[in-house]
């Protein structure tokens, strides 16, 4: 039976395991997300498999914070003027400007 010592995710870092099979990748946390008030570079933990004997990476960074908040309100069903409702009424972040809930694009 396979089995591993729980630890917590920030003992990962030091994990020889994870250091010896490639087990972590770079990765950029966007500033809002990083509580640093600026971008981060630090590691994360890639999933324990293989396919075609490459272990899977990460494709693209996290979002910054409610960087993808439209888009999934919208695939909800919300219209426009409810996003931009609920991101005036402090409910949702939009991820840099209210403009996006119009269509128009952020600057």
């Amino acid at each position: 039976m396979p089995f591993a010592p729980i630890t917590r995710p920030e003992d990962l870092f030091d994990d020889p395991h994870l250091l010896q099979t490639g087990g972590l990748a770079p990765v950029t946390l966007p500033a809002d997300a990083s509580r640093a008030g600026r971008e981060i570079e630090t590691r994360t933990a890639l999933l324990p498999l293989t396919l075609a004997g490459h272990r899977l990476g990460v494709r693209r960074p996290p979002p910054a914070l409610g960087g993808h908040t439209v888009e999934l309100l919208r695939e909800l069903g919300y219209a426009d003027a409810q996003i931009a409702e609920l991101h005036a009424d402090g409910v949702v972040g939009v991820g840099g400007a209210v403009s996006r809930c119009s269509g128009e694009e952020a600057e």
